[in-house]
């Protein structure tokens, strides 16, 4: 039997006002389909049949049972650690990231993919397998097509990324509804004004959260010790660091750099990643590299809407990091920090 309010409160959540946008850019950045279901498998925001494998979700001859299955959405997934997978016939994969709010409650999921893991098969096995179960081989062809290949640690990632992203989303939202349910004069100056403080606080800690969040991700992805991510501060155009591991107390508390001075202000201004192992790609740098211990660093800016406002740095003392494989996939994931805000 279902709970209505539970159904009631994930709707409420997921209004599409204010969600379809969000979700929209998700995709863009992520080249893959997301969507929203309620904890009874209703379909709250549904995938885009347009793209990135839509039509295994909308068109039955594919076999798609993931929005027919009403009363338990998860039926045909396998849950690993936080998250829960299924792989369809076709070796496609989708993933569930459960929406939790207060006192545990689970009241929906978003779903991610479809994707192929590690690799696609080839054309003549995909031919073969569509022969096998009756789907017009050249349309599973051209769904196909459109599908992402991501590795295992990229999707764990991309995974943990956006469920922090929706987490830090339901709480700052329910904040601000709290505070608009603030006792006072509706035109009172000072009322509105402690609100919009109010919400600015709520902001900026949500922000530190998700470079926490982003930066333990980067760190694993590369197989890097230490790292920090830097924000810029507009008035006195120095950036500090939001979010450090591995580094000094002191280094995290004092570090102040002016756009154009260091490696990361020089990377902040040009809008260009360095990677650096020991010798010098850029002549600007030089003067800055004074840390011969360092065994392989990378310096990433971060954008939002076409504007730096920020530094990712990673770097190791140790052989056997992972950040130049890693490159493409520290993009999407800045990227998807990104969109968010």
């Amino acid at each position: 039997m279902h709970d209505y309010s539970i159904k009631k409160i994930a709707w409420q959540i997921f209004n599409k006002e204010k969600w379809w946008d969000v979700l929209s850019k998700f995709i863009y950045v992520l080249r893959m389909n997301i969507f929203i279901v309620d904890k009874y498998g209703y379909v709250i925001l549904p995938p885009d049949e347009t793209k990135f494998g839509g039509r295994f979700y909308t068109e039955r001859t594919l076999g798609a049972k993931l929005l027919h299955n009403v009363d338990d959405p998860i039926a045909h997934f396998t849950k690993h650690g936080n998250f829960y997978e299924y792989v369809d016939r076709f070796d496609l994969h989708v993933f569930a990231i459960p929406v939790i709010i207060q006192q545990d409650q689970l009241v929906a999921y978003m779903m991610v993919g479809p994707v192929a893991v590690a690799k696609k098969m080839t054309n003549e096995q995909y031919r073969d397998m569509a022969a096998n179960v009756g789907v017009d081989a050249d349309v599973l062809l051209e769904c196909i097509y459109e599908i992402r290949t991501v590795s295992h640690l990229m999707m764990n990632s991309i995974l943990e990324l956006l469920s922090e992203i929706i987490k830090d989303n339901i709480e700052l939202n329910s904040k601000i509804q709290d505070l608009d349910k603030m006792k006072g004069e509706k035109n009172d100056p000072f009322v509105q004004e402690f609100k919009d403080f109010a919400k600015d606080i709520y902001s900026t800690v949500r922000l530190d959260e998700l470079l926490i969040t982003l930066l333990d991700i980067a760190l694993s992805m590369t197989n890097t010790e230490c790292g920090s991510i830097m924000v810029i501060d507009e008035v006195s155009a120095e950036m500090s660091i939001k979010a450090a591991r591995g580094l000094d107390s002191t280094v995290i508390s004092s570090s102040r750099v002016k756009i154009g001075e260091s490696v990361a202000g020089i990377a902040f201004r040009e809008n260009k990643e360095f990677i650096i192992n020991g010798t010098p790609i850029h002549d600007d740098l030089s003067p800055h590299l004074s840390r011969p211990e360092i065994r392989n660093a990378l310096v990433m800016p971060l954008t939002s809407k076409d504007k730096v406002f920020g530094v990712l740095n990673l770097h190791t003392k140790t052989s056997g990091d992972t950040i130049r494989e890693n490159l493409d996939n520290l993009r999407h994931l800045t990227k998807l920090l990104a969109s968010a805000f």
